[in-house]
């Protein structure tokens, strides 16, 4: 839970109010909750959260979670040598990522959404094969109720 209260410019102060309850549950890329089709490959440093990730940089491979809830995070690193996956929600292109950075850093919410309702809802990362930098990583989901 959270709490907030407005404070104006001139120093007026509204009344506290507390958000719902909320739960966050994180999908390490090991999870059997977190199915992949296409050629991917464990990456390990203990850069990544929990010292490993999944790899990709076949076009096409892909990383499907199936979840009910109101929020969802993936957790990926970012560099010089990440390329581009397209996100989807229960069949729908929703989104394309570019992974690519200056410099390499990890554990980074590099995609998020939230619905107003809570419901069942499958998300699917297919990695693009971006020429040059095709590699694509999952470090976790992460999902609220």
């Amino acid at each position: 839970r959270f709490r907030v209260r407005p404070v104006d410019r001139a120093g007026n102060v509204g009344a506290w109010v507390t958000g719902p309850k909320f739960e966050l549950t994180r999908f390490q890329e090991s999870s059997g909750r977190i199915t992949y089709s296409g050629s991917w490959r464990t990456a390990t440093s203990t850069s990544f959260w929990g010292g490993a990730a999944r790899r990709s940089s076949a076009a096409g491979a892909k990383a499907s979670i199936t979840f009910s809830g109101r929020s969802a995070a993936w957790v990926s690193a970012v560099g010089p040598n990440r390329g581009k996956a397209a996100v989807y929600v229960n069949g729908n292109r929703v989104a394309t990522i570019d992974l690519y950075a200056k410099t390499t850093a990890t554990r980074r919410v590099v995609w998020a959404a939230n619905w107003s309702t809570s419901a069942s809802r499958r998300i699917t990362i297919k990695v693009l094969g971006t020429a040059g930098r095709p590699r694509v990583d999952i470090d976790a989901i992460i999902t609220s109720n």
